[in-house]
């Protein structure tokens, strides 16, 4: 059985991907590559982080991520953007990994400063 917890996309980097876009994670999760895409992922990632899937929500948000800001294919607002590092950071909080939780916060409130879930989320990394 496979581990859907562990993407499987680091084997194929050849030198000829060179200034081509980049590699995409978690291949397993086909969005459509368009803001609808990434509103899609997001409310994957919320409905699984309610059913207390956390590690398969964090990898919804962090394809989401990749979506709006790495692929160059799709231009989220900023608003978005935040929503998606803040979600993915609290999902990052219950899993105990409270470095990436605050990277992700710190880039929710650069997008936008006056996130006040991402302020108390990023207090609480920084607490543990």
């Amino acid at each position: 059985e496979v581990d859907a917890t562990k993407p499987k996309e680091e084997p194929q980097k050849p030198e000829r991907d060179a200034g081509k876009a980049p590699v995409e994670p978690f291949a397993d999760i086909q969005l459509e590559h368009s803001v609808a895409g990434v509103e899609k992922a997001k409310d994957t990632g919320n409905k699984l982080f309610q059913e207390g899937k956390l590690a398969e929500s964090e990898r919804w948000f962090s394809k989401a991520i990749w979506l709006a800001e790495v692929s160059g294919k799709v231009a989220a607002p900023d608003n978005l953007r935040s929503i998606l590092h803040s979600n993915r950071a609290f999902a990052r909080l219950q899993l105990s990994e409270w470095s990436a939780a605050e990277t992700d916060c710190n880039k929710a409130l650069e997008l936008n400063g006056n996130m006040a879930k991402a302020l108390y989320r990023r207090a609480l990394a920084r607490k543990e």
